[in-house]
């Protein structure tokens, strides 16, 4: 990872993501301008590596999706001692109780690992959602995104929500404002 200076991105929205008192974000920048690399230093460095749960939660559109994030996530985190879990579809769906800090999935499968007990929402600390203009839309996965949003937010209300996308998503911040009805809620 050779990284020479910040982009527009990188410059606005890590300061909000990686100081306290953390802001819920809602960003927007073209492909190539760095959001991965926002969101995943927001994750990273939001975990404790001593406490063995889940504490950082990237939601994805796509398989495809999940599995390029988890290789950034582990490339940047290599040093860190943070432990991480790709929550995908499989012909089991019933697995142990997820102990990994940092899960990368799609809405789905978390949702399935939700409703199964697999997953605790207790001791998240923020989530992410990844091209949130396809998890918003209503041909997309909203509903599900928006349960996912409303059922860890039931159970940990001290999160802090971040949305990357490259699309204009002003009718789904909205919604989400709705859901959060928290403070602090950023659009860039």
């Amino acid at each position: 990872m050779k990284f020479t200076r910040f982009s527009k991105i990188q410059s606005v929205s890590l300061p909000m993501i990686l100081s306290p008192p953390y802001k819920n974000l809602i960003a927007q920048a073209h492909n190539g301008l760095g959001k991965t690399t926002c969101f995943v230093l927001g994750m990273l460095s939001r975990v404790d590596p001593n406490l063995k749960s889940p504490q950082a939660l990237c939601v994805c559109p796509t398989r495809e999706l999940v599995v390029q994030n988890l290789e950034v996530l582990r490339k940047m985190g290599k040093y860190t001692g943070i432990t991480s879990i790709p929550a995908l579809p499989t012909k089991d769906w019933r697995r142990g109780q997820v102990v990994d800090q940092v899960v990368i999935g799609t809405p789905g499968t978390i949702g399935k690992w939700f409703s199964y007990k697999t997953l605790s929402p207790r001791d998240l600390k923020i989530l992410v959602f990844v091209e949130a203009d396809h998890m918003l839309a209503d041909s997309g996965f909203q509903e599900d995104s928006l349960k996912l949003m409303r059922d860890i937010r039931k159970a940990n209300r001290n999160i802090q929500y971040t949305t990357y996308t490259y699309q204009d998503i002003r009718e789904g911040a909205t919604r989400i404002a709705l859901v959060l009805k928290g403070p602090g809620l950023s659009t860039r």
